[in-house]
């Protein structure tokens, strides 16, 4: 009889375990997923928004049916090693990646701040066993709060959900956006959703009081995003130009009607809106505005005995208005200071031209090298043009003297010294 009821208690023992091992599923080596694996659908933030200390709803489904199977399971139950837990990190931060201890997610190099997510009673959603046999997660709490964190969240974009878990790994996630604002060091307000995507932007150039060649990329957003502007802010001080509506695509430019003003460079930025806020675009720096260079003057001289002529041709550029040109000169090829034409009439202060005069002579000019500059001057906003310098040179005279004699028969011998005319 005692031999019979220790057959029974072996055979109901082994009928229990061979139970659990229809019911458990099959424990595995931990694996991590890749980065970049999408989140698994069916996660549901019932709140569009909240405070830090109210109630939310963060549920899992499938066409509606809370808990469904398949949709809101683990790879496996917490006899084979999994468990699941809740996580708040920042958007930046790949949940596929992301890795737990028992008192929840691990903030990963660089972050600061990795946080459980607490049922509205204060109580951490981490290390929770799944579903025996079916990897259930479950029981999900019926209401959840951010208020044991409320304190540790800063303005920005998170990502929060639900992640089966084993070995500390990353086996799948369920995840929903939210954007944390108005963050006190106390409590802050949220919303379900992101900002804007950031605009990619470049700029062509520059032109006269003009930024040109703007364009940037349509940003994406949940909601949508429902507007653009541009804002150019000078460097070293000055007006700034816009906000300014813009579109997405096609390119664009900031005049002078905007505030461009030539001199200044200025740093573009796109600003991306939509319910939950703003975000700004990549800035570019632009050269400095200025208007067309216009060519310089073409200068040419004309070397005589005490005289020397400057001349000049111009090209006046599309738009300008050539107001007069200015002649310089100086004795020394860099224009140093105290080296000014002041045998030639000529002082420091360049001499004034009509926009129709392109010669200019000095006569009598002492022998010598001048080098000459030619400005052209424009009506603004277009810049002077100025030439390289120029030289030209004054010459000694020269005297020619002719001698006609007729030596007579003998032995005269006629000489000539420089400068006495006679015979020696």
């Amino acid at each position: 009889m005692r031999t019979t009821n220790r057959l029974t208690k072996v055979a109901a023992m082994a009928a229990a375990l061979a139970a659990v091992s229809t019911v458990a599923l099959v424990s595995s080596a931990a694996s991590a997923l890749p980065a970049g694996t999408a989140a698994t659908t069916g996660q549901n933030l019932a709140q569009a928004s909240g405070t830090g200390t109210s109630s939310f709803q963060l549920t899992l489904s499938s066409n509606g049916s809370t808990l469904a199977a398949g949709t809101n399971t683990c790879p496996g139950d917490g006899i084979a090693g999994y468990k699941w837990t809740s996580y708040m990190v920042p958007a930046s931060v790949d949940v596929a990646t992301l890795t737990y201890n028992s008192g929840g997610p691990i903030a990963p190099s660089g972050v600061a701040f990795a946080q459980p997510l607490f049922s509205s009673s204060g109580s951490p959603q981490v290390s929770k066993s799944p579903g025996l046999g079916d990897g259930l997660i479950t029981p999900i709490p019926a209401n959840l709060s951010f208020g044991a964190i409320a304190n540790l969240v800063t303005n920005g974009e998170y990502k929060i959900g639900y992640a089966c878990t084993k070995d500390g790994v990353t086996e799948k996630y369920w995840q929903t956006s939210i954007v944390a604002k108005d963050a006190d060091g106390t409590t802050f307000n949220w919303a379900k959703g992101t900002l804007p995507s950031a605009p990619v932007l470049t700029v062509g150039g520059v032109d006269n009081a003009k930024i040109t060649g703007i364009s940037f990329t349509a940003a994406t957003g949940d909601p949508a995003v429902s507007g653009y502007t541009v804002t150019a802010v000078p460097q070293g001080g000055g007006s700034t130009v816009g906000p300014k509506a813009a579109t997405a695509g096609a390119a664009f430019e900031l005049t002078s009607t905007d505030g461009v003003v030539n001199g200044k460079q200025y740093n573009v930025t796109i600003t991306a809106t939509n319910a939950n806020g703003t975000k700004n675009s990549n800035t570019v720096l632009t050269p400095v505005v200025a208007p067309p260079l216009a060519p310089p003057p073409a200068v040419t001289t004309v070397s005589a005995s005490n005289k020397v002529t400057v001349n000049w041709t111009n090209t006046v550029p599309t738009g300008a208005t050539l107001s007069g040109f200015t002649l310089a000169c100086s004795t020394s090829s860099t224009f140093a200071s105290g080296n000014d034409c002041t045998t030639l009439g000529l002082t420091s202060t360049p001499l004034p031209l009509g926009p129709t005069v392109l010669t200019k002579e000095f006569n009598d000019a002492p022998v010598g090298n001048y080098y000459f500059k030619v400005t052209a001057d424009y009506a603004d906003p277009f810049l002077d043009a100025t030439s390289d310098a120029k030289l030209g040179q004054s010459l000694a005279q020269v005297t020619f003297q002719t001698i006609t004699a007729i030596r007579p028969v003998g032995a005269l011998v006629l000489t000539q010294k420089c400068g006495v005319m006679g015979s020696a």
